[in-house]
């Protein structure tokens, strides 16, 4: 996961995200995975140290009822993924799989699984990229701005299974899912700058009616 694309606006929270490792190159002490974006302290039971794990490794560590466990496969069946794995790396195992919003919750309930790690960095991309301000709940949200927010979502998938690919040497699905994510990135901004130049040019509600007869 560490040759993942950065976004430099984000040096300065990744600085302040390495101080509290207390080190530079933090690391999961289970699987050794180095992405610092989904790494966490643990605190150490009766000791001032702190373990460094990623979220996975510290998934597996907690233990899920069986009550808690139906309700999680529950959730997921109602989504539509009634055997649940991670999308990017198949991970199959419940307690570390986590329900996504793919265009976040605050623009529609489309839900995918991801495991913890790709689940944060999903949310990494989301917080310190263009969708950054569409996490916010807008209840006056217009349609162009529901799309782009979709397609950002789906495009940060889409990067996370080329960086996917790339790893394991898949290297044409890698140029596949890159070239995708891109251009659905790239759609996702025309929508919001449509949006933009419509609000001005007709007027904030310019979704909110159709000017002509729907066919019936």
């Amino acid at each position: 996961m560490s040759g993942f694309p950065r976004d430099p606006d984000a040096d300065a929270a990744r600085a302040k995200k390495l101080l509290r490792f207390g080190t530079d190159r933090p690391q999961c002490a289970q699987c050794k995975t180095n992405d610092e974006r989904v790494l966490c302290r643990i605190a150490s039971p009766g000791k001032a140290s702190h373990t460094v794990l990623c979220r996975n490794c510290k998934g597996k560590r907690g233990k899920l009822s069986p009550k808690a466990s139906t309700q999680k496969a529950r959730r997921f069946a109602d989504a539509g993924y009634s055997d649940p794995a991670c999308l990017i790396c198949g991970e199959p195992m419940l307690k570390i799989l986590e329900r996504d919003h793919v265009g976040h919750e605050a623009n529609g309930e489309f839900i995918a699984p991801l495991c913890g790690n790709h689940h944060a960095i999903k949310s990494h991309m989301a917080e310190t990229g263009p969708m950054a301000a569409l996490r916010l709940r807008d209840p006056d949200r217009r349609a162009l701005v529901l799309q782009a927010a979709f397609e950002f979502g789906l495009a940060a998938i889409l990067a996370m299974f080329a960086v996917w690919e790339g790893a394991n040497e898949e290297a044409a699905r890698c140029i596949f899912f890159g070239v995708a994510s891109a251009g659905l990135f790239a759609w996702a901004s025309w929508n919001l700058a449509a949006d933009d130049y419509f609000a001005v040019a007709y007027g904030l509600d310019y979704d909110r009616g159709v000017p002509l007869p729907v066919p019936r």
